[in-house]
């Protein structure tokens, strides 16, 4: 009767292993002076005539190699046991952030142009802001030219002109007159600078 039970306890403990995805060895073995130790550290069977040995592996196939049957009152059950262990999984997320777009500031400045200046004449802005410049003739058709930033137009009297642009560059640019405004249109001009 004992040794039912423990054979069945033995044969539990294999198909328990070998349902958690391990590969197991079970031996039971008679050894001279230890009866009824339980062991679960990893150890040779003492060499003895009388060995149970059952394998069970993951692919379910079972081999039993079976000599004498021994003394329930004189056995030690060893387990050896080698859990499978996953291969590591690295995850790499990256989050999906889109780009943060800053609005320049902008700088906005009304300049009145009128026989032979520009009033103001100098204007200050800062590198990165977006400048807008509003021309407005006061008198006569007048032009204004900003090469620096691409930037020409032509003033009809009472009539406003807008410019826009970015001022990506420091350093001090002049704008002029570029329409013929009478004899001191050579001499009518203003500066703009783009501080950092």
């Amino acid at each position: 009767m004992h040794r039912q039970m423990l054979k069945i306890a033995a044969f539990g403990m294999v198909l328990f292993l070998a349902g958690a995805g391990c590969q197991s060895q079970v031996s039971v073995s008679t050894p001279p002076s230890e009866p009824n130790v339980v062991s679960e550290k990893s150890k040779e069977a003492e060499p003895t005539d009388t060995v149970v040995k059952e394998t069970v592996k993951t692919d379910s196939t079972m081999k039993k190699e079976e000599t004498k049957t021994p003394n329930v009152a004189e056995m030690k059950i060893e387990a050896k046991t080698e859990a499978i262990v996953a291969p590591k999984v690295e995850a790499k997320v990256e989050a999906i952030v889109p780009p943060v777009v800053l609005t320049p500031r902008t700088e906005a400045f009304f300049i009145e142009a009128k026989q032979w200046e520009f009033v103001p004449a100098t204007i200050t802005v800062n590198k990165g802001s977006k400048v807008q410049l509003v021309f407005q003739s006061k008198d006569v058709t007048h032009g204004v030219s900003l090469p620096a930033f691409g930037k020409n137009a032509s003033l009809s009297p009472g009539q406003r002109v807008e410019m826009e642009f970015i001022a990506d560059k420091t350093g001090t640019f002049p704008f002029t007159c570029s329409v013929f405004c009478g004899e001191g249109h050579g001499g009518m001009a203003g500066t703009l600078i783009v501080k950092e």
